[in-house]
């Protein structure tokens, strides 16, 4: 699955943390977390870690097919 990294960032933005707090809160590594933050993929699993520590719906972080 593929994450909106500008969404991605926006939020991070918005509560203030950096990719390190995420990759803390989330418990996903700081490199997968800069990784999907450029544009790559994630796993089910690691989109609803990173959507939960920023307090967010899986659906509001995912990438809009043909947007």
């Amino acid at each position: 699955m593929k994450l909106n990294a500008k969404t991605l960032r926006i939020a991070l933005y918005d509560k203030g943390m950096t990719q390190k707090d995420l990759s803390y809160r989330s418990g996903v590594s700081r490199a997968t977390v800069n990784a999907i933050a450029c544009g790559r993929s994630c796993t089910y699993e690691t989109g609803m870690k990173i959507a939960k520590a920023l307090d967010m719906k899986l659906g509001d972080l995912l990438e809009k097919k043909g947007a």
